[in-house]
C-alpha cells in the first residue's frame, strides 16, 4: 500500500477515486485498567514515554487507515493528514485521514534524442562583414 501526504504518487496515475478513509485511535497517558473494567492506577511518565506513546498511536491510526483502504480495494492513499488532539487529562485522539485510490504505473518516458551535429554554415561574410547567402537561380522557362 502506497501512502502519501501529497496529492499524487510519483510515477503513478490515479485511475479511480474510491473515497475518504479514516483511522482513529484513542491513547491515554498512564491509565491502567483492570481486565474487567475500571481504572486500576495512574502512572506518571517522562516526556519521551509520552512521545513514544503518541508516535505509536499515530502508527496505529495509519494502520487502521490502511486496513480501511484495502477493504475498499485501493492500492494507494493520497492526501494523508495526521492529527493528534488532547481530549483532556492525558487522553489523546490520534487520527489519520486520506483518499483511497486505485493507480497504475505511468508509461515510461521517451528516450531523449541526441542533438544532431551542427550543420556547416551555408553563409559567408565579405570583408565588410556583410553576409553573403548562397542562392540558386531558376532556369527561365
Amino acid at each position: 500500500m502506497r501512502v502519501s501526504t501529497l496529492e499524487s504518487i510519483a510515477g503513478r496515475v490515479v485511475d479511480e477515486t474510491l473515497g475518504v478513509v479514516r483511522g482513529t485511535i484513542v491513547w491515554s497517558r498512564g491509565l491502567k485498567k483492570f481486565s474487567r473494567g475500571g481504572i486500576r492506577a495512574v502512572e506518571y511518565m517522562t516526556t519521551s514515554d509520552v512521545s513514544d506513546g503518541l508516535n505509536k498511536a499515530r502508527d496505529d491510526a495509519e494502520a487502521a487507515l490502511i486496513r480501511q483502504a484495502e477493504a475498499m480495494g485501493a492500492d494507494s492513499i493520497i492526501g494523508v493528514r495526521f492529527e493528534i488532539v488532547e481530549m483532556g487529562a492525558g487522553l489523546f485522539s490520534a487520527s489519520a485521514m486520506g483518499t483511497a485510490v486505485r493507480t497504475s504505473a505511468m508509461a515510461p518516458a521517451l528516450p531523449v534524442q541526441a542533438v544532431p551535429a551542427a550543420m556547416p554554415a551555408m553563409a559567408a561574410a565579405n570583408d565588410a562583414g556583410a553576409v553573403i547567402l548562397p542562392f540558386r537561380m531558376r532556369a527561365a522557362g
